[in-house]
């Protein structure tokens, strides 16, 4: 059974490295829109810019919640496109192993 544990290993590793890239990607989507109503704000109301700042650091945690499904998504699809355009899934289904495991 250690094919098991390496190919868990490697498709882990796979989505892993994609998920890191693409919640990071999502975040920076949802943080600079959030961004112009804060530069608004620093200029029309002429706010220092370290109260602006806290509260955009406290946006930090909720921006994470909004990205992650969508990060979830993106870093699945991307792995086993990866995997089927490399045919390795073909490779997995001759060998015997179930794609559904």
């Amino acid at each position: 059974m250690i094919y098991k544990r390496t190919l868990h290993n490697y498709l882990l590793r796979e989505l892993f490295s994609l998920f890191l890239v693409s919640i990071l990607i999502f975040m920076f989507i949802i943080l600079m829109t959030r961004m112009v109503g804060m530069a608004e704000m620093i200029i029309t109301h002429r706010l220092p810019a370290g109260p602006v700042f806290s509260i955009f650091l406290s946006l930090v945690p909720k921006s994470f919640l909004y990205a992650l499904p969508p990060a979830c998504l993106m870093c699945s699809l991307l792995t086993f496109l990866r995997l089927s355009s490399d045919n390795e899934m073909i490779a997995l289904q001759a060998s015997g192993i179930s794609l559904y495991q």
